[in-house]
């Protein structure tokens, strides 16, 4: 490696140093890099990424610390944190404040609070606003989901939202969104599958009474695993026990 590479993954050390990354893995993060420009060709040298990006690390890496009480953080993660510019990160905060102009302290409190926030662009707020009044006109509710939402990002707020409007229809869906969202687990990031969960009802029962399961068993939504979920075979038998309890209240 050459002094002027050597120069690079010192000068990486040093920013990540100055955004608040313990020197041991800053040096780990620039090793892992060398690392892997030595299985490269000369010409596909590390490039560093602008400050911008630089500056959401900081900000992102503040959150990981009080959501993971300050366990360190890895290669892989600091790796994803540096690939938002951080104008890209304003331009969709202040998309937001247009949104939600009565918001503004709400909005500073969900950047100071929410990682998975960083990863929302500006139109992707925009859609996911449009989607969520589309049903519910409330300003109040709107927020309430919306914010929820925009965590969620895109892709999953979309997708369940829709399987939402399509189990129920759209007379049910205002209620059914705002109640699942806020008071139930239609979000929930882990091992769920709500998608699946509101096709297994749908086949069973009519629009009225699937919003009225919803809405009166929170929990069902976060009963139903998704596929992947590995558990004792006690504890499964355990879950289906559960749903079939739930589903035989409505038969």
């Amino acid at each position: 490696m050459n002094k002027k590479s050597q120069d690079r993954f010192e000068i990486l050390e040093q920013k990540l140093v100055s955004v608040g990354i313990p020197l041991e893995i800053a040096q780990k993060y620039a090793m892992f890099h060398k690392r892997w420009e030595n299985c490269k060709v000369a010409s596909e040298y590390y490039e560093l990424p602008p400050d911008d990006n630089f500056k959401t690390l900081s900000k992102m890496y503040e959150i990981y610390c009080k959501q993971n009480n300050d366990q360190p953080i890895g290669e892989l993660i600091i790796e994803r944190f540096l690939l938002m510019p951080y104008s890209q990160v304003e331009a969709t905060r202040k998309r937001i404040h247009k949104l939600f102009e009565k918001r503004f302290d709400e909005i500073v409190e969900l950047y100071e609070n929410e990682i998975h926030i960083y990863y929302l662009r500006p139109d992707e707020a925009i859609y996911i606003y449009e989607l969520i009044a589309e049903y519910i006109s409330d300003e109040e509710k709107l927020w309430q989901v919306f914010k929820r939402a925009a965590i969620a990002g895109e892709f999953f707020a979309s997708s369940r939202i829709e399987a939402i409007v399509d189990t129920v229809g759209k007379k049910f869906a205002p209620e059914v969104i705002y109640e699942s969202v806020v008071n139930g687990y239609l979000f929930y990031p882990y091992h769920t599958d709500p998608i699946e969960a509101l096709k297994y009802l749908k086949k069973q029962f009519d629009k009225e009474t699937i919003a009225k399961i919803i809405i009166e068993n929170p929990e069902y939504l976060y009963v139903y695993k998704n596929d992947f979920y590995v558990e004792f075979m006690e504890i499964k038998e355990e879950i289906e026990k559960d749903i079939s309890a739930i589903i035989q209240k409505y038969r």
